[in-house]
């Protein structure tokens, strides 16, 4: 029955392998999870993408990452000082230009 030492044993032994591949699982997703980290700094590094591994598709996109922390360090692509704003003067100088030649 359910209280022999045999059906005890096969118990045991059915939690043992089922903590041990909670173990090997937990493993697995680790090294799955810091490779796909590492793929995303070398794609970041080599200025590429790489395509996010299945059930990491809320992984930020490095380069955006990276254009984040140009804006709040402001820095433009080129390493230089921003001159975002410059731009956007000039490009509005430009739409009211186009705006009166209509």
């Amino acid at each position: 029955g359910a209280d022999s030492p045999a059906a005890w044993d096969e118990a045991a032994a059915t939690a043992r392998r089922q903590r041990r591949a909670e173990t090997i699982v937990a493993a697995l997703t680790e090294r799955v999870s810091a490779e796909g980290t590492l793929k995303s700094i070398l794609a970041a590094l080599a200025g590429g993408t790489v395509p996010p591994a299945a059930g990491d598709e809320t992984l930020p996109d490095p380069r955006s990452q990276l254009r984040d922390f140009r804006e709040v360090a402001g820095v433009d692509e080129e390493g230089g000082e921003d001159d975002a704003d410059e731009d956007d003067e000039e490009m509005e100088e430009g739409e009211e230009e186009e705006g009166e030649l209509l």
